[in-house]
């Protein structure tokens, strides 16, 4: 059997081993085919690279990248030198590959091409020596352009905004992608992290980068949300008069409403309540929800949403901070653990346990100590001696 024909063969095997079981049939094609990157393969020409159906031709480049990409592996090449990929396994192993851990564990098949660039680009740095190999690594992954929206967008993590790495990787998206949206998003989470964690020299740095945005009438809602947010808590903080945000947060809520941005209108919404929350202003939310501020109307979108759970957390907290406790409770018993998952989420956890402590169940307060030993977020003891009044 010559080498060539021995890693083929090899492949087969680590496809099958991936897949669960052996490429046998149509169904399982079909699966597979379904299951790998962009669909770039036929049924036809799975069956003949498994032997189902006779071929004589060897299988193209095309078809030996496609199939490699499917075991995490940039491309054939790259499956039969296995150096980056062993390297990237390593790191994985190390304390600082923390990150790489949540974050590669369980990945959708739409984010797998995503992650080829950055991990080889790790690894090489790894093989230097270089200590900061994962702040490498997300940093090469704020520069994909495919990773823009499928991975920062989308999938915001609040637990990491502590993180040198992550922090890195919103400010090289933000540079790559340059638009006030991609500036808005990136800042406005970089805000958060800075105030969770008391850091107030890059909070104000922040707040000025958002402030002095010449333009942002092309804004999409979430991301404009999370720098109305950033400036209303700002100029809250340096005691300045923010009646002015509240005339805008509330006309702008409006408007979507009135274009019938349903699911837009209460994620802005929901975002810039959730924000005052971390901001300490039950006043503000207060005002906003006697002026029909009120983003937590359910459709069907919001009940299936993974982040379903997390919103109903942010609702229950506005209406218990704002003294409505026995709406806040009905809430609260909607959410209980045994019905929800935050997937690992310590900032939620943390909101959910302030939650928890204001209905009397002070078994969360020590869980909310170790959230915040974990994740540095020193401000959520302010926010719990804020909202917590014992009976």
């Amino acid at each position: 059997m010559s080498i060539e024909h021995h890693k083929l063969e090899r492949l087969k095997e680590e496809i099958c081993q991936r897949f669960g079981r052996k490429i046998s049939n149509h169904g399982d094609v079909v699966e597979l085919a379904d299951k790998i990157s962009q669909s770039a393969l036929s049924t036809q020409t799975i069956k003949r690279f498994f032997g189902l159906i006779k071929g004589n031709t060897k299988p193209s480049p095309v078809t030996l990248n496609a199939l490699s990409n499917y075991l995490g592996y940039s491309s054939w090449d790259g499956f039969k030198d296995r150096s980056s990929l062993n390297l990237y396994h390593e790191i994985q192993r190390t304390p600082a590959g923390e990150g790489l851990d949540y974050y590669i564990k369980d990945i959708p098949s739409y984010w797998e091409v995503v992650f080829y660039k950055s991990r080889d680009k790790a690894a090489e740095i790894y093989k230097k020596g270089d200590s900061d190999y994962i702040v490498h690594f997300f940093e090469e992954l704020g520069k994909i352009k495919n990773a823009h929206d499928t991975f920062w967008e989308w999938f915001p993590n609040l637990n990491l905004l502590k993180k040198k790495y992550y922090r890195n990787g919103l400010v090289s998206y933000r540079n790559a992608k340059n638009t006030n949206n991609a500036h808005c998003y990136a800042n406005g989470m970089l805000f958060l992290g800075s105030y969770l964690y008391k850091n107030e020299e890059e909070a104000e740095h922040l707040f000025g980068l958002l402030n002095n945005l010449d333009d942002t009438s092309d804004m999409s809602p979430l991301p404009m949300a999370r720098r109305m947010a950033a400036l209303t808590i700002w100029r809250n903080h340096a005691g300045e008069n923010i009646g002015e945000i509240k005339n805008i947060a509330v006309k702008e809520y409006l408007r979507q409403q009135e274009n019938e941005l349903n699911r837009y209108t209460n994620s802005y919404a929901s975002i810039f309540i959730e924000y005052l929350i971390i901001g300490g202003m039950p006043q503000l939310i207060s005002e906003l929800l006697d002026l029909g501020y009120y983003p937590f109307n359910y459709s069907e979108f919001f009940a299936s949403s993974v982040h379903y759970h997390e919103i109903r957390t942010i609702e229950a907290l506005a209406l218990a901070i704002t003294g409505q406790m026995e709406s806040s409770k009905i809430v609260f018993i909607d959410i209980i653990p045994e019905k929800y998952s935050f997937n690992d989420n310590q900032y939620y956890d943390c909101l959910y346990s302030i939650l928890a402590v204001i209905h009397g169940n002070e078994d969360y307060r020590i869980k909310l100590s170790k959230l915040i030993a974990q994740t540095g977020y020193t401000r959520f003891y302010d926010l719990l001696e804020l909202y917590y009044v014992k009976k």
